[in-house]
């Protein structure tokens, strides 16, 4: 597929051929697809910290310390974005049809001051984000390295983020792709 005919917003579900530690397993959703490259976030690391352990307090303040924090890409692991399904204030911008995204800190206690209730998140907080230069993700995608699968928010924003590669891999009809083989590339 080329960036013509994938219009954000979209999966990407890691082949079981990625063996780039950074993106095995991984389910990103990508918010910005177009010529000039490509902008996305994982959506099922979530590190084993406590937001208040590793936020400044200025930002922890407010949070519920259930938050979920997910690393959301190798780039920019250092600034936090929110992800939400419905914009909760003026700060957030629709990066694509149905989703969007939040970099201002007066957001956090709006989307995140009640502990985690539910199967699927309103808004989930990540940090750093995956880019692409200009054809980049196209060939990646035509490599094999990575599934596409249309956006459905209640995949993206489950809690159940440990088991969303397998569940993205039964979406997309190949259960737990034991049929594939690993390549010992890495690219």
């Amino acid at each position: 597929m080329k960036s013509p005919d994938l219009a954000a917003p979209y999966m990407l579900v890691a082949s079981p051929l990625m063996n780039d530690p950074k993106f095995a397993r991984t389910v990103m959703v990508i918010g910005h697809h177009d010529k000039t490259g490509a902008l996305g976030w994982v959506v099922n690391r979530v590190l084993d910290v406590s937001v208040q352990d590793v936020l400044p307090d200025r930002l922890a303040s407010g949070l519920h310390p259930d938050t979920p924090l997910r690393l959301g890409g190798p780039v920019g692991a250092t600034g936090l974005t929110v992800l939400l399904r419905d914009p909760l204030n003026e700060y957030a911008t629709e990066v694509a049809p149905g989703l969007f995204a939040c970099g201002n800190a007066s957001i956090l206690p709006l989307a995140f001051s009640e502990p985690p209730d539910g199967d699927v998140a309103e808004a989930i907080l990540v940090i750093g984000y995956a880019g692409w230069e200009a054809k980049q993700l196209d060939r990646e995608i035509t490599d094999g390295w990575w599934f596409v699968l249309g956006y459905d928010p209640e995949l993206a924003f489950t809690h159940a983020a440990a088991d969303l590669w397998d569940a993205s891999m039964e979406r997309l009809g190949l259960g737990s792709a034991t049929a594939f083989g690993r390549s010992e590339q890495i690219h």
